[in-house]
């Protein structure tokens, strides 16, 4: 009943209100109109009887009084006769009828009345009279009257609805219609639409909200339009399912999109997100933006992209807002103070690296010079010596490389790759660097985190970094110094909860957790008036020839770009502490750390291989690791050497492990011309480069893999086992 009342229209529902409040006072009104005149007909036909009674109690004092029942008799007939007299008796004083033509009036007849008096002489009661007055036709009146108030009242009812609801309908109905049409076409989206105002009553008053509203509305959404499409870069909104909600024409243009973007899966309508769907749902899960720098699009091959994804809250239900800015010009900027920083920073370990290089050579070529004496002029030399000069050099020879690849991360022009690295890592690589290269007068002091430290980023710029404030706080300590004393370098690494009471002091953090890198010195402090200026270009306080100033800088840059922020607590002649910070990445999304395979060797089956190198050296320890792993082994020194050994033993070559730069002809043009006599070749691309981008545009040609030198028993002899087997690709 409830629903089916709320269903009703408003003009249905006030005009059912009206009428039943008019038919419920018309009712009292004729309930009480009928009653009144009813009462007003019996008190007539009663003052009447009354009148009657009264001559008739006269004229039959006398005869009762002398016993003359036959005037009595009379005058009862006469009385009787009458249309509004049903019956008229004369009592003696002990209650007997003494009129026999008396009628008797039957119980069930009702609309009567009956009125008696008593017959007195000299004050006794000798007898009574008694009429019964007829009220039928009192009764018959007052039913008509009943039948005429009735019609009239509605004739009023109707005429009276009538004349409301045209009211109704003038005055409410069509001013309310009005609003509902002009509300239903703005939420269709007309905003253009206004009310017509036709009064100042409470109606009128509501239009003139609601247009003023409208025309707000219609203002902030022109505004917010204007926002985003005036936007360099891309920006759409999605909701928790990925629908997408809004979106700029930088979109559209972007991506070649023609079709209505509007509740649209982000993924299917724009094929490119695809490969962002984890870091989506972890932004969703953690309620935590992420920024993601450098990013490439295949269509647009020259150009680098920053993606900036956070949360967003729409109707107390979780979203998520995309920004993708172009960034090539920047990164261009970037890329190049970062490269002139690290050729500063190259030059500055150059003298450490040299020294320990030496120190590591001496110790080989010592070893070897003990190991050669005892070999042809000690006749007790025994196998337990000869294991620990060969582990010395061994030894020696790791340690070298370690430095080599450290040296070579550092120096090469390294294109951003973010990925989930572990801090604890990085931490170990600077701090063997440093270790390595600072004068010993600097004791180093490592506290590592007793966890994997995840976060997001590029393992190289972070390492680069981290490198940089070392190096600032061991020149504070020594360079800087008048008696360069030395000092103790700490480096520590912690997990902060970045709460409410963080962000007050820290304002450029967000509520989430961060890995917490101190890097502190007991040098010589830097001054108040400095620490505002210490992250700016060129701006140093080492002397001309010690520093560029642009150390800091990049290291406020890298720091930012990583979503982290940076501070830095010092004092004059007390030391300094740089403090960085950096988004945690949750442990469930941990990277699992393998740990080094045994130095084991991996047997072939008398495959053929063919090894390219123009190092005698390096062709001649090849091929003793790869007899000592049973393979037959062909040489070439050159490239073009190589494609004659290959024309004529191609059906027996397995696999050519071929190096990347040598005179007369490149490992890359080698490679075209061996792919060109068999497409189906297997190579083994070798360099002492790391595998960086010049490494890959050999590789995407179509080699197997790439193994870097120096390279070991183990790593040549697997690699090479890998790929025979099918087991290893690019």
């Amino acid at each position: 009943m409830k629903k089916y009342v709320n269903d009703l229209k408003l003009s249905t529902k006030i005009t059912a209100f009206i009428t039943l409040i008019l038919l419920f006072s018309l009712f009292l009104i004729n309930a009480v109109l009928i009653k009144s005149y009813y009462n007003t007909l019996i008190r007539k036909e009663k003052e009447k009887g009354n009148e009657i009674t009264r001559m008739f109690a006269q004229l039959s004092v006398n005869p009762l009084y002398r016993q003359d029942y036959y005037t009595l008799e009379s005058n009862v007939i006469q009385l009787q006769k009458s249309p509004s007299i049903l019956s008229a008796r004369v009592y003696d004083n002990t209650g007997i009828i003494v009129t026999p033509s008396s009628n008797e009036v039957a119980n069930k007849k009702n609309n009567f009345i009956i009125i008696q008096e008593d017959l007195t002489i000299d004050k006794i009661v000798i007898g009574k009279v008694e009429v019964i007055i007829d009220l039928s036709d009192s009764v018959q009146q007052a039913r008509i009257y009943q039948l005429k108030m009735f019609l009239s009242s509605l004739m009023i009812v109707i005429l009276v609805l009538i004349l409301l609801y045209y009211l109704i309908r003038l005055i409410v109905l069509k001013p309310l219609t009005n609003v509902i049409n002009s509300v239903s076409s703005i939420s269709e989206g007309n905003l253009d639409q206004q009310i017509p105002i036709y009064s100042n009553d409470e109606i009128g008053i509501l239009s003139k909200d609601f247009n003023q509203m409208t025309l707000t509305l219609k203002n902030n959404i022109s505004i917010t339009k204007s926002i985003l499409e005036s936007m360099p870069g891309l920006l759409i909104a999605t909701n928790n399912s990925y629908k997408i909600l809004k979106w700029n024409s930088q979109v559209s243009r972007f991506f070649d999109v023609k079709a209505d973007l509007n509740e649209s899966i982000l993924w299917d309508s724009i094929p490119f997100f695809n490969k962002y769907k984890e870091i989506c749902n972890e932004v969703l899960k953690n309620n935590t933006p992420i920024r993601l720098h450098r990013e490439s699009y295949i269509n647009k091959p020259d150009q680098f992209f920053e993606i900036f994804l956070f949360p967003l809250v729409i109707d107390q239900e979780q979203g998520l807002v995309i920004s993708m800015d172009d960034v090539t010009e920047t990164e261009k900027k970037d890329a190049q103070l970062r490269q002139a920083q690290k050729m500063d920073t190259i030059g500055t370990l150059a003298g450490g690296l040299a020294h320990d290089f030496n120190n590591i050579l001496c110790g080989i070529i010592g070893t070897l010079s003990l190991f050669k004496h005892k070999l042809y002029h000690s006749a007790s030399f025994s196998i337990e010596e000869a294991k620990r000069y060969t582990q010395t050099i061994e030894d020696a020879t790791n340690r070298a490389e370690d430095l080599v690849q450290q040296f070579l991360s550092l120096s090469r022009k390294h294109e951003i790759h973010v990925s989930k690295i572990d801090l604890n890592q990085s931490l170990k690589h600077v701090s063997k660097i440093s270790s390595n290269t600072f004068d010993k007068s600097v004791s180093i002091d490592v506290q590592y985190f007793p966890e994997p430290a995840l976060t997001l980023a590029d393992q190289t710029q972070i390492e680069q970094v981290i490198l940089n404030l070392c190096i600032n706080a061991y020149h504070s300590m020594t360079i800087m110094r008048p008696d360069n004393q030395g000092g103790v370098l700490r480096l520590s690494l912690e997990k902060i909860n970045a709460d409410k009471y963080f962000i007050r002091t820290h304002p450029e953090a967000m509520e989430i957790n961060y890995w917490k890198i101190s890097v502190s010195d007991t040098g010589i402090g830097i001054s108040k008036e400095n620490l505002q200026k210490i992250f700016d270009p060129f701006f140093t306080t080492k002397a001309k020839d010690k520093g560029t100033g642009l150390g800091l800088t990049m290291v406020y840059n890298i720091i930012k770009q990583h979503n982290g922020f940076i501070e830095i607590f010092s004092e004059l002649n007390a030391g300094t502490n740089m403090v960085v910070y950096l988004p945690h990445l949750a442990t469930e999304n941990a990277i699992i750390l393998l740990k080094e395979e045994k130095e084991l060797i991996y047997k072939g089956n008398q495959e053929t291989v063919l090894i390219v190198d123009d190092e005698a050296v390096i062709l001649q320890i090849a091929k003793d690791i790869l007899l000592e792993s049973n393979y037959q082994v062909l040489c070439a020194s050159d490239g073009i050497e190589a494609l004659d050994i290959y024309k004529d033993k191609m059906n027996d070559i397995k696999l050519v492990v071929l190096d990347m730069l040598m005179p007369k002809k490149s490992g890359r043009d080698t490679f075209i011309e061996l792919k060109a006599l068999n497409p189906e070749v297997k190579v083994l691309l070798c360099s002492g480069f790391k595998k960086d981008e010049r490494v890959e545009e050999i590789m995407s040609l179509g080699i197997n893999h790439f193994i870097q030198k120096p390279y070991t028993l183990h790593k040549l002899s697997k690699m090479v086992y890998d790929i025979l087997k099918g087991n290893s690709s690019q």
